[in-house]
């Protein structure tokens, strides 16, 4: 607020702007994984919505710039009126509309090939092992000593 917007290109923002919210973002992931099914936290990121969003957010993720790039025409907010003189309800439509097309193309995306390929995975079972790798000793024991005698 004090630097009068958040603004893609100011410097600051840039760096620390996106620094703050990529460790707001990590710490909010650890809290997810970490906390207990049973607990509030833990309920609240089980929740329908997010697990909804989880399930089809590689879709998301690879469709809404396309959508925003290659707009379609219906989802063009200039030619909606403005609601006594504000063009807020018409960029409040355009939000929805966009999100709803994504959101249907992540659907879609989802069902026709990633659950297909998802099916693949009873082919390759995961199986842990214990690694054959021998720990590494401590340096200090390889070193000479350096106490007189």
């Amino acid at each position: 607020v004090w630097r009068r917007g958040f603004s893609y290109y100011d410097f600051f923002v840039g760096t620390i702007g996106h620094t703050l919210l990529a460790c707001l973002f990590a710490s909010i992931l650890t809290l997810a994984l970490v906390s207990s099914p049973r607990s509030r936290l833990g309920r609240l990121f089980a929740a329908r919505g997010l697990v909804f969003f989880g399930r089809y957010s590689y879709g998301l993720y690879v469709f809404h710039n396309p959508i925003l790039f290659f707009r379609p025409s219906f989802l063009s907010f200039t030619d909606i009126p403005k609601l006594f003189g504000s063009q807020l309800p018409a960029h409040l439509l355009y939000l929805i509309l966009a999100i709803s097309a994504t959101v249907v193309l992540a659907l879609v995306s989802w069902h026709l090939c990633e659950r297909q390929f998802l099916k693949f995975k009873a082919l390759f079972p995961y199986q842990y092992r214990e690694s054959s790798a021998k720990p590494v000793p401590h340096a200090r024991e390889h070193l000479p000593s350096t106490t007189p005698s």
